[in-house]
């Protein structure tokens, strides 16, 4: 019988040809190591994907709200713009009455 050791398990080869696996050394600290430094692996790829999907929404936020702020501006701009064309009206009805005024005393 030859023995051949793999990471976790040993293979027993028979003469006939048949083998046989014993997990004999899953409790090794070479197996506890390389458990450790997988889930600490997991850990550190599934937290770099949160963090990934939080900056994702954080941006979608951000672009949304850069939106939402964009029409406020448009809106007070248009009402300026409102006043200011009323304003416009009732300098050129003085201006107007004022001319009206002047061609009625020559």
């Amino acid at each position: 019988m030859q023995n051949t050791s793999l990471c976790d398990s040993t293979t027993n080869h028979n003469k006939d040809g048949n083998s046989s696996v014993d997990d004999d050394c899953a409790d090794t600290p070479r197996s506890k190591r390389k458990k450790k430094q997988t889930e600490s692996v997991s850990k550190e790829v599934w937290l770099r994907a949160l963090a990934g999907g939080i900056k994702s929404v954080g941006d979608a936020m951000k672009e949304k709200a850069t939106a939402g702020a964009d029409i406020l501006p448009s809106r007070e701009v248009v009402a300026s713009l409102t006043h200011q064309e009323e304003a416009l009206k009732q300098q050129t009805a003085a201006i107007n009455e004022l001319i009206g005024t002047l061609r009625e005393k020559q």
